[in-house]
């Protein structure tokens, strides 16, 4: 089922309600945001591929009910956060969100350039 999202103009950011409850809003992690992040990895952990997908789930939230979501300031925090939010199963849920609000509007207006 895709996830269900608050009405929105913004075309980076997106919120939704998690199961338990929580107002959890998502950015689309690009250009700069992008950069921070891997500086924030490093070399070696950003040339882990499941590591880094896993990495930008948390990344990806920049606020939590009214509050805005820190951006982690190194690996140490995004597994601290990760862990915080796997335990309620919020973690798929974010990583469902995401697939939902950006990935799956980029694969269907890639699709609609092909058929142009």
């Amino acid at each position: 089922m895709a996830t269900q999202f608050e009405a929105t103009e913004s075309k980076t950011e997106r919120t939704f309600v998690s199961k338990n409850g929580r107002r959890i809003t998502i950015r689309k992690i690009n250009g700069a945001r992008r950069m921070q992040f891997l500086r924030v990895l490093g070399s070696d952990l950003a040339a882990n591929a499941a590591y880094l997908s896993l990495a930008a789930i948390i990344v990806s939230i920049s606020k939590v009910g009214e509050e805005p979501f820190p951006f982690p300031n190194n690996p140490f925090q995004i597994e601290a956060l990760m862990e915080r939010f796997d335990e309620d199963g919020t973690a798929e849920e974010v990583a469902i969100a995401y697939r939902d609000a950006f990935m799956v509007e980029a694969e269907g207006d890639a699709a609609a350039a092909k058929n142009s």
